[in-house]
């Protein structure tokens, strides 16, 4: 086997192998869209991966034939971008779309060698946070296992045209208000993503609380979500006090061979402390997936973070069904004591 740097002459080799491998994933997983089953498909989304200026990569060869490929983005989030609470500082970057190995040879050894050539070439340059999406029960999940990496994310996914969560208008329910967000709640908007930070500030997730940092983001985010067609919140009022929240919206352009058709993607979610436990956030997510229905969307799709064990429980109990993990891993920064 030979490892080389991957460029662009491997390209038409590389979607080969990732349309197989996403024909396969597709079988097990059919809420997947097999249109990435054809290699004019995964071509262009492998194609725009690679164009990045930050990606770089490897590709394994066998007797001169390519029967793997893996690429990574490299990023620096700025510290008041919303995105920098859950993109780590100097990390990297590889999603479905970026990796697969040919079914004729030894995936594992395959994969681990052009992980140790993207990881060798990452930390050398600073980038200690590696992250890599993989499908649920690939044989992957227990090579990245051994390979130091953990479970930092899951992406679920939940036909709109299901059954909805059970209506229940008693006790702290009945009490309260359920409604759309419009122009003049930015504020409540906001103060969604900001319960929720909080609440992953604390055990067992321990995510770093970065929300007042990126607030005047989040409130022009606020501003667009309240005012556009593809977007929807709804908010949660108690005997006329805010007390919740859920935020979604159209998913676009990311995660091409994860997203089901006519997806509506669920970001921020959350209940104040107060008043967990008494159905509130079950009601939101039933008034989000009947506004979902009636406006065309087929699937919700979110993630949430397999340490959070009461917003995992949650929703495992709403019905929504795990495609794919993100792993992370973390590398000892004293390795670049020891290089200098």
């Amino acid at each position: 086997m030979e490892i080389r740097p991957y460029e662009p002459a491997h390209l038409d080799d590389a979607a080969g192998v990732l349309a197989t491998a996403h024909e396969r994933r597709a079988a097990e997983l059919p809420t997947l869209p097999g249109a990435f089953s054809a290699a004019e498909q995964t071509r262009v989304v492998i194609g725009a991966f690679a164009g990045r200026p930050s990606c770089t990569g490897y590709s394994a060869f066998r007797d001169g034939r390519l029967i793997g490929f893996l690429l990574a983005t490299r990023h620096l989030p700025a510290p008041a971008h919303p995105s920098s609470a859950y993109v780590m500082p100097r990390s990297t970057w590889t999603p479905t779309q970026a990796w697969a190995i040919g079914d004729d040879c030894d995936p594992r050894a395959v994969f681990e060698a052009l992980y140790s050539a993207v990881a060798s070439e990452a930390v050398s340059a600073g980038y200690l946070n590696h992250q890599i999406e993989v499908n649920v029960e690939d044989p992957a999940e227990s090579w990245l296992l051994d390979l130091g990496y953990t479970r930092s994310s899951v992406y679920a996914a939940l036909p709109v045209a299901g059954a909805l969560p059970a209506e229940d208008r008693a006790g702290a329910v009945g009490q309260t208000e359920i409604r759309r967000a419009r122009a003049g709640d930015e504020e409540f908007v906001v103060a969604v993503g900001e319960l929720e930070a909080r609440h992953h500030q604390t055990s067992p997730v321990f995510r770093p609380d970065l929300s007042k940092d990126y607030r005047e983001a989040a409130l022009d985010s606020a501003a667009d979500l309240v005012n556009a067609d593809d977007r929807m919140a709804f908010l949660a009022f108690t005997r006329g006090d805010f007390v919740g929240g859920i935020l979604s919206n159209a998913m676009g352009g990311g995660r091409p061979l994860l997203r089901p058709a006519a997806s509506l993607y669920i970001g921020s979610t959350a209940v104040s402390p107060a008043h967990r436990g008494c159905g509130i956030g079950q009601a939101l997510v039933r008034a989000l997936l009947l506004a979902a229905r009636s406006e065309g969307f087929e699937h919700a799709v979110l993630n949430y973070a397999p340490a959070n064990a009461s917003g995992r429980r949650f929703w495992q109990k709403m019905g929504f069904e795990p495609l794919m993990t993100v792993f992370q891993r973390r590398v000892d920064p004293r390795i670049a004591w020891g290089a200098s």
